[in-house]
């Protein structure tokens, strides 16, 4: 079974944890929460509100998986110097996530009943704070992975070179590519010369 498995996900087998798969199902769920809720105060949507709690209980169940398998694989990547700092920060952020959602979803179970008035302004603005918590979290997690390769087993450029190269011609997804790198390279320029 396990074989089969990795025949048709061999990404996941060179994965240092699955922490990386995790944690898009709380950012994806908790974002949703927020917004259903902010929606359902403007629109008055029961709807909306009954698919933000759901959206809350599921993205908390996510948060708490993905804190965990973080934890738990943080020490078996390298993370010395600046990026263990940065490591520190994002399992703080983390964990801020994971109390507030905990304490939202108990909040709103022992209530019973929806959250009304100054209880529902604080419930808002407890969601907001877990998605300030989660953009920090998730920008702190891209820096380690993209400036730093914390958990990635790049290859070597020689290997690279070795594989041959490609190209993608023409259609409107190369149009888009060029206009992104010379809009790249402008703010390049700009910024060396506004110095």
């Amino acid at each position: 079974m396990k074989e089969l498995f990795l025949q048709y996900f061999p990404g996941i087998a060179e994965m240092a944890n699955i922490h990386p798969l995790l944690v898009h199902f709380p950012i994806a769920l908790l974002t949703g929460f927020i917004v259903s809720e902010l929606l359902s105060v403007v629109s008055g949507s029961k709807d909306l509100r009954i698919a933000g709690k759901w959206m809350l209980y599921f993205g908390t169940l996510g948060a708490l998986a993905a804190a965990a398998v973080g934890l738990l694989g943080a020490e078996g990547v390298f993370h010395e110097g600046e990026v263990h700092e940065q490591m520190s920060r994002h399992r703080d952020y983390g964990l801020n996530v994971v109390a507030l959602s905990l304490f939202l979803c108990a909040w709103r179970l022992t209530e019973g009943r929806d959250l009304l008035g100054l209880s529902r302004i604080i419930q808002n603005a407890l969601g907001v704070l877990i998605l300030v918590n989660l953009m920090l979290g998730a920008d702190l997690g891209g820096g380690m992975v993209y400036k730093y390769g914390v958990a990635v087993q790049a290859v070597p450029r020689e290997e690279m070179s070795e594989m041959g190269s490609h190209e993608h011609g023409g259609g409107i997804g190369s149009e888009i590519m060029e206009w992104v790198h010379g809009f790249v390279e402008e703010e390049r320029v700009i910024r060396k010369h506004s110095h």
